[in-house]
Order: structure tokens, then sequence, then C-alpha cells
């Protein structure tokens, strides 16, 4: 299976999500990582994910470049 080796990789992480659909789908990878640097950004209109943000939306939506790419940005400049 596609998960045999993931607890293999110690690599940092930023794990970004459109917080709108399928909202936790894509999370269970991140936690079968063996990195210890491991950063969540889960993005939401109302940071509560009761309102849709689409996939497309990560880059698409007006605000983000301000909740995407910037944090995004800061991360690489971190790491």
């Amino acid at each position: 299976p596609y998960d045999d080796h993931l607890a293999e990789i110690a690599l940092p992480l930023l794990y970004i999500e459109a917080g709108g659909g399928f909202t936790t789908y894509g999370e269970y990878t991140p936690q079968e990582l063996a990195s210890q640097d491991v950063t969540w950004n889960i993005v939401s209109p109302d940071n509560d994910g009761s309102l849709d943000f689409g996939h497309t939306d990560l880059w698409q939506a007006e605000e983000a470049e301000v909740t995407v790419w910037s944090p995004l940005a800061d991360w690489i400049s971190s790491h």
C-alpha cells in the first residue's frame, strides 16, 4: 500500500488545505510522517470550516494572497 513507508519521511512539511468540501480528507498522510516539523494551514473564510473554501480558492480567491501565499512564503523563508 501507498502508506507503507510514510513513517520513514522526516522532512519538514507545510500542509495547506482548503477548509471546505472534503475538509479533513487529506489530513491522514501528514499525521503518518516521522517529521517533527509539520505546519498546518487549513484555510477557511470563517476559521471554523463552516463556510466552504474550495480547492480552487487556494489560488483564485481574492484573499488567497493573504491566507495561502503569504503563509507559504513565510514558511519557506523560515525553513
